[in-house]
């Protein structure tokens, strides 16, 4: 019962950045579905509210962190959200920005990550070329 109220309503979750979305959730309203028994047609029954806002393109922090749940699909959309994070580097950058780091300190800092960076490629080649020396015999 869950499930299908998640299908029929389809929000919009900019906490986990999930979007339902749902083919079958809201069929296209018909002429026969809108008209009153008088003949009018009841303007609150033309557009359907969430699938409006559905298709308004995303804006802000959340709409690069957001992805759509298809078909009910959370175990696929929830994997693609933490690959999305993770390539990202959403938790380095929340690490970093959790206290405030004068633009002195914060100009070492960086010097010190491009030197650990330099550093790390320099001592992975080194390895190579005693891995390959080792192969080779000496």
């Amino acid at each position: 019962m869950f499930s299908s109220y998640i299908q029929r309503i389809r929000p919009i979750n900019l906490v986990y950045g999930l979007r339902f979305q749902s083919k079958s959730a809201f069929p296209a309203p018909s002429l026969k579905n809108i008209t009153s028994s008088r003949g009018l047609i009841n303007k609150n029954d033309c557009f359907s509210p969430p699938t409006e806002s559905h298709n308004a393109p995303l804006t802000g922090v959340a709409a690069g962190r957001t992805v759509d749940v298809i078909d009910g699909n959370i175990g696929q959309a929830l994997k693609q959200l933490n690959n999305l994070v993770r390539s990202n580097n959403v938790a380095q950058e929340r690490r970093k920005q959790r206290f405030y780091l004068r633009p002195s300190k914060a100009k070492a800092e960086l010097r010190m990550e491009r030197n650990k960076r330099r550093f790390g490629k320099g001592f992975k080649r080194l390895l190579q070329i005693v891995n390959e020396a080792k192969r080779k015999g000496y």
